[in-house]
């Protein structure tokens, strides 16, 4: 059975919420919830909501290995947000 395109990407999700049901991107994937912290407070400065996903299970396992969380947002912000995340933690970049 051959899977549609659009379910075979890791970068799209629609978050659980019922208000919000556009496509969304993962902007950031790390351990360091300092970093999701203040990156999902900047953005939400500028007026870009970013939803947090695997949080409570990075916390559950949080004392036996660095189980990544994960920053998503909507499509059509993605590049908005990924200047912002540049600009304010640049060594999370990924280099591709």
């Amino acid at each position: 059975m051959q899977i549609p395109q659009y379910f075979n990407t890791r970068m799209l999700a629609y978050p659980s919420s019922a208000r919000h049901c556009s496509p969304m991107r993962e902007l950031i994937r790390t351990p360091n919830i300092v970093v999701i912290s203040a990156l999902q407070a900047t953005l939400r400065s500028e007026g870009i909501e970013a939803f947090e996903f695997d949080g409570p299970i990075a916390d559950t396992l949080s004392g036996f290995v660095d189980f990544p969380r994960r920053l998503f947002v909507d499509d059509d912000d993605y590049d908005a947000a990924r200047a912002i995340m540049i600009e304010l933690c640049p060594e999370e970049v990924e280099t591709i």
